[in-house]
């Protein structure tokens, strides 16, 4: 795959001091070859706890000339990368702010905040999972041994981009001084101001050590980038590491250990005596193949909802993750919404209502029709009550059906008296419903409707969405469409899966996992007040739908028609139908 995108990025890489160089160096391959105008965000000079421009360019051995600096964001990028070990909930915050963000190994809180992670190091425990976790994504493209070494003659000690030499000069005085390893060649990664003994070499290297590392039979590093780019060159790694946060990353990707601190000889000379074991185990840990980041986000598609559902915005926090899509829960509402990264392939076209209707239902839509009308009217009963219970007329109601389909709620109104006008934009559909139900039909985007359009409609008593809100990355247009057609004080009724449900309540990421691709929210019967007032509506009933007895009994109901009706009726009285309908009416 190659970039055909041309984009405004953002690069973020950790710069603190302590948290070593792989972020920086992998940003700067980055930057090397993504297609489009390339920031990087990073301070001129340095401070104490953290690195300045200067430091981070020489450490990684340099940068590409494109490269435009920023000493803070300025305007909007097409997409934030965020390369960092650690990034607080208010520092997302505000990088969200500016674009679409990736966030690559990422940790701190801000973790939980990121619209869509990639994990190219295994995903340490307790962290929240990712869109993608895939080692071949790691910027794994240089020299690479023919085979795997059947001894280690050749050894490089290199503790990262920070090389921290106290540890490298103790880890190597140790090794040097116990006999067992009085046979190896030792190489070490240190700048020219570290003497070294006689006999061991010094490879300084700081931009290009990963085309080095074929050169050597074993390489005793700390868990990080340097880690992954011995295994994928062939050689075996021995991890030494800084900090027990590094050794509980290397036990859960499996590295050989030899300390954490210092290293601990015994270990070192274990994993040299199993050497084929050793192998074997670092063959293991070698990604199967490799893709170009920047392809990778290259086609990622930039989703419409960057601030949301379009109600308040806020910095939410995602629940669920996956590879094409992650879903958020909206912090004023608690709406769960959907942020989508690769284009849908759901077409709301004939083939969708005929086709793919009877692959899921056993019948086309068209067959289905009586029993849809039938749902409609039912539906019509409860809008009456509600219509008298405010004390306002129940007859002759003027109705429109933002996704009509082909007119089965129309008929039911026409059958019980009631004035209807539907609009849908798949022709098909409302020639079908002007045709042989003899109503009012437009086709076209109900949220674009001209003003002269809309005047020419009429104000409604009724607007109604059956399955149909949840197709929306917009709310805001969805709400401010629906106030245009009503009259004051009207009502909207709509209906849509139920994360309140029994499926959800058993496993809300599997029920999100399975909710189709162009559901955009994710609505709760319970908590619907909210989304609603915020809308400028007032909820006035909901009627939980979808029950399912099978879905709350894993064994077999066929020839249990007693226990049926027992979940069945505890379905209703817990309200755990997979779907609901909610009345509301027009406050603002």
């Amino acid at each position: 795959m190659g970039n055909t995108v041309h984009r405004r990025y953002l690069l973020v890489a950790e710069h603190r001091r302590g948290r070593g160089m792989g972020h920086a160096v992998r940003c700067a391959r980055l930057a090397a070859t993504l297609d489009g105008e390339v920031h990087w965000l990073l301070p001129d000079t340095g401070t104490d706890s953290a690195y300045g421009r200067a430091e981070v360019i020489a450490r990684i051995g340099g940068v590409p000339d494109t490269v435009i600096w920023e000493t803070e964001s300025s305007g909007r990028y097409d997409l934030i990368v965020a390369d960092m070990q650690e990034c607080t909930e208010a520092e997302m915050g505000r990088l969200k702010k500016s674009g679409l963000v990736v966030g690559i190994d990422l940790g701190g809180e801000g973790r939980r905040y990121c619209p869509y992670l990639i994990d190219c190091f295994p995903t340490p425990p307790g962290f929240s999972l990712p869109n993608v976790a895939d080692t071949g994504l790691l910027p794994l493209f240089h020299p690479v041994r023919d085979e795997w070494p059947a001894a280690p003659e050749s050894v490089l000690l290199a503790f990262g981009g920070e090389r921290d030499e106290a540890r490298t000069i103790g880890a190597l005085n140790a090794i040097r001084n116990d006999p067992r390893f009085d046979e190896l060649k030792l190489t070490v990664s240190v700048p020219d101001s570290i003497r070294l003994p006689q006999g061991v070499r010094r490879l300084n290297a700081p931009g290009a050590l990963s085309q080095e590392l074929h050169k050597f039979d074993l390489v005793i590093t700390h868990f990080g980038l340097t880690a992954f780019e011995a295994v994928w060159a062939k050689v075996p790694v021995v991890l030494v590491n800084p900090t027990p946060y590094h050794a509980l990353l290397g036990r859960q990707s499996n590295f050989p250990d030899a300390g954490t601190g210092t290293v601990r000889t015994a270990e070192l000379a274990s994993s040299i005596e199993n050497w084929t074991k050793t192998v074997d185990v670092c063959r293991t840990l070698r990604p199967g193949g490799t893709t170009l980041m920047s392809d990778f986000l290259a086609a990622l598609k930039i989703p419409e909802n960057l601030a949301g559902p379009g109600l308040p915005e806020g910095n939410d926090q995602a629940v669920a993750r996956f590879f094409e899509r992650s879903f958020f829960r909206h912090q004023s509402s608690g709406l769960v919404y959907m942020m989508r990264f690769r284009e849908t392939t759901v077409r709301y076209d004939h083939d969708y209502f005929f086709q793919e209707y009877r692959n899921q239902y056993g019948r086309t839509y068209i067959e289905d029709f009586p029993a849809i009308m039938s749902i409609g009217s039912r539906r019509i009963g409860d809008i009456e009550r509600v219509q008298k219970k405010r004390g306002r007329p129940s007859t002759a109601l003027r109705f429109l059906d933002i996704g009509c389909a082909f007119g089965p709620f129309l008929q039911a109104l026409t059958a019980a008296g009631h004035e209807a006008v539907g609009i849908d934009v798949l022709r098909e559909a409302t020639d079908y419903a002007r045709e042989r139900i003899g109503v009012e039909t437009i086709c076209k985007d109900f949220r674009i409707l001209g003003d002269s359009e809309r005047q020419s409609l009429g104000a409604f008593d009724v607007v109604t969405m059956w399955y149909v809100i949840e197709h929306f990355p917009d709310l805001d247009g969805v709400f401010r469409a629906v106030r245009s057609f009503l009259k004051p004080g009207g009502l909207f009724a709509f209906s849509t899966p139920n994360l309140d449900g029994v499926s959800g309540r058993r496993d809300m990421r599997e029920f999100l996992r399975r909710s189709p691709d162009d559901h955009f929210t994710v609505w709760s019967a319970g908590h619907l007040e909210k989304p609603l007032d915020l809308a400028g509506f007032r909820l006035l009933r909901t009627r939980v739908t979808g029950h399912h007895p099978e879905r709350i009994y894993s064994g077999n109901l066929e020839n249990r028609p007693f226990l049926r009706r027992i979940l069945d009726r505890y379905s209703k009285i817990t309200r755990s139908g997979d779907t609901f309908e909610g009345i509301a009416e027009l406050i603002q």
